[in-house]
């Protein structure tokens, strides 16, 4: 590169995005930041079923037998509020394929309470002390586990909640295909 390019390159280049630097370096953060805190899926090892009560834990989720769709809720949280009407028409045909439709969240039981009148089909409703706690920061959080609860897949935000897509996830348990939700 020759001297006279190397100045072009300082003077008309370098010099009048001296001033935006920052500003790029605080935008680069910023969204590290919210894509560690917020998007990235939690790591969460699932234990092998067992007939005890079910909890949730930072190591893991126990006493779900077979199949099941974990799905990590608030009450608060309009998206998740969303999606509550599709998951309650989805639970009946949910149970009809052997899949256990289980929604988590960390709201008082008085809410929950409301949860379950306001959707009679969603009767699985469990109570944690904090999502954080177990490593989900970001809601509505779904997990697929197959029958030897592990987790075939997970999604933060809203999913598509249909019978295709139950069969889709019943399919890949068969075939040993890779779920994408």
């Amino acid at each position: 590169m020759s001297a006279e390019q190397v100045a072009f390159i300082r003077v008309y280049i370098l010099y009048p995005m001296k001033k935006y630097i920052p500003y790029l370096a605080i935008g680069i953060l910023a969204v590290g930041f919210y894509w560690y805190r917020y998007i990235r899926a939690p790591h969460i090892e699932f234990k092998p079923g067992q007939a005890e009560a079910f909890s949730v834990t930072p190591d893991g989720i126990t006493g779900i037998q077979g199949p099941a769709i974990v799905h990590f809720y608030a009450s608060w949280c309009g998206p998740c509020m969303g999606e509550m009407p599709a998951l309650e028409a989805l639970a009946a045909e949910a149970g009809r394929q052997g899949i256990t439709l289980v929604l988590v969240t960390d709201d008082e039981q008085a809410k929950i309470d409301v949860m379950k009148a306001r959707y009679p089909s969603l009767t699985d409703i469990r109570s944690i002390p904090s999502l954080k706690d177990v490593g989900v920061y970001s809601i509505p959080t779904t997990f697929w586990i197959d029958g030897e609860n592990k987790k075939v897949a997970a999604n933060t935000g809203i999913n598509e909640w249909s019978e295709a897509s139950l069969f889709r996830f019943k399919r890949s348990l068969t075939s040993g295909e890779t779920y994408e939700p």
